[in-house]
């Protein structure tokens, strides 16, 4: 069984083509639940979290996002650039949030991407995303 976390706000969405769909990839509950609210706050209607590479690739077999957000170390190993990699295609918008210099992921080489370190904001990505901006704190 998949180890998903959505969270969705539809009661501001007109359609369903009209929703904003994010993927988070990511091992830390405290630091995901986080950056959820926040983006939820800032107008993503869909956000779906996995904890490891391997749920992110079941979940991507079936269903596209309009961005991605991947840690590097996940609940199954250091597998976040190679699953943001291989995902790349089904996430739109491609980002690596990490302690990690961005030199040393060689496998996100040739792929699209913005990498944020950690410790970041989720200001950051609501800004990159082009989120309208929030009084919430994060």
């Amino acid at each position: 069984m998949l180890d998903t976390h959505t969270f969705a706000q539809t009661a501001s969405v007109a359609s369903s083509k009209d929703l904003i769909r994010g993927l988070l990839v990511e091992d830390s509950a405290v630091f995901a639940l986080d950056l959820l609210l926040y983006l939820e706050d800032c107008g993503v209607d869909d956000m779906v979290w996995v904890k490891s590479g391997k749920a992110a690739r079941q979940l991507a077999e079936s269903e596209n996002f309009d961005f991605g957000i991947f840690d590097l170390q996940l609940e199954d190993g250091r597998t976040g650039a190679k699953t943001a990699a291989d995902l790349s295609d089904r996430v739109g918008k491609l980002m690596v949030f990490s302690g990690t210099s961005p030199e040393a992921i060689k496998e996100l080489s040739g792929t699209p991407h913005i990498f944020i370190p950690k410790p970041g904001s989720a200001k950051i990505i609501a800004d990159i995303l082009g989120l309208p901006a929030t009084n919430t704190p994060s």
